[in-house]
């Protein structure tokens, strides 16, 4: 009996010992944004639109499980979805058949691993306590589908939880874009000019008591709009980041023109230290013209436009060693196995 009591004791201390660094822990990321009112517009009339090309992707990793993705595509002459050779979604009223969901234009199945999540709800899972990763993006309306707008959104999310001699890591991305190109004709000048809205969040966080841990969260973002000249390779390049004297890059010869740029598109989160947070979040409007768009008066330049969005999480996770048992809890347990000892041979005197 006092031989069991004896183990009892030892055991308690080594199951307290063993407890330690198995505190609820968190390594999140997510990154998410939607583009709004988006409008592109050519301000000559002697140009015309010849093919468009839509592309949404999804793809989520979690634990060394292997990518799994997902996506969809739609393209055609620009006009009514499903006529003709546009083939987008004519419920819109995308395309590929089972690929988009009603009311969109191009809808790529999401992504989620390890959470439940509703179709384009972009509902958000953490931080918390569960261990996941999703990725979810969709072309709701597009110009050159008949709306008189472009929407676009995407959610990139990811979080890890703690364990003892774990190595984990999660990496997700979502993206959306489109391609259309389209003819100068004349002499004259044409001006492409760019306008839309944005909101975005963008969040890392580390929660994690363990002294060993080594570990990166990390959420990034990009738009980018580039327009290039099919024949001379003359390009410009617009990268919203807060500033309208640094967003623009082109050719000589061509012309950039910022009016407004509301916040950085580009910048992304990230942490390494525990505990840490470093959020990102806002919104803004954004106005750019592209000029100096021409043809010879004889020949018609052909020119192609891209825009694209991207959202991504990347996490990674790993105990160095397991953690030596504090001095406190080390003379605890000598003082109950004392204690248990000396009733022991009282009890025999």
């Amino acid at each position: 009996m006092n031989f069991r009591k004896t183990t009892l004791a030892i055991a308690s201390a080594t199951l307290l010992m063993s407890m330690v660094g198995q505190v609820s822990a968190s390594i999140y990321a997510r990154s998410y944004m939607e583009v709004f009112d988006l409008s592109i517009s050519l301000n000559n009339t002697n140009n015309t639109v010849n093919n468009f090309n839509f592309q949404s992707d999804n793809l989520a990793s979690l634990n060394g499980s292997g990518n799994v993705s997902y996506g969809a595509a739609c393209s055609g002459i620009p006009g009514i979805p499903g006529a003709g050779t546009n083939n987008c979604n004519p419920d819109h009223s995308g395309g590929a058949t089972g690929l988009n969901t009603p009311g969109t234009v191009s809808d790529a199945q999401a992504v989620a691993i390890g959470v439940p999540y509703v179709e384009n709800s972009f509902s958000l899972s953490g931080p918390g306590a569960l261990e996941y990763s999703k990725a979810d993006s969709v072309i709701w309306d597009s110009q050159l589908t008949g709306d008189l707008r472009t929407r676009i959104e995407g959610l990139a999310e990811s979080e890890l939880q703690s364990g003892t001699n774990a190595a984990a890591s999660a990496d997700i991305q979502s993206a959306t874009g489109f391609t259309f190109s389209f003819t100068v004709g004349g002499a004259d000048p044409a001006t492409l000019t760019i306008d839309f809205d944005a909101i975005w969040d963008t969040l890392s966080a580390i929660n994690d008591p363990d002294p060993t841990l080594l570990a990166t969260a990390q959420g990034n973002k990009k738009v980018e709009f580039k327009l290039r000249n099919d024949t001379t390779g003359a390009q410009i390049i617009y990268t919203p980041d807060g500033n309208t004297a640094t967003g623009c890059i082109f050719t000589v010869g061509l012309t950039c023109t910022e009016t407004t740029d509301g916040g950085n598109l580009q910048a992304g989160t990230v942490v390494s230290t525990d505990p840490n947070t470093d959020p990102l979040s806002g919104s803004g409007a954004f106005l750019v013209a592209f000029g100096g768009l021409t043809g010879d008066g004889i020949v018609d330049s052909r020119w192609t436009f891209s825009a694209n969005m991207n959202v991504s999480t990347s996490l990674s996770r790993q105990v160095t060693s397991i953690p030596e048992p504090s001095v406190l809890l080390l003379l605890g347990a000598s003082f109950v196995g004392m204690g248990v000892v000396r009733r022991s041979r009282k009890k025999r005197a």
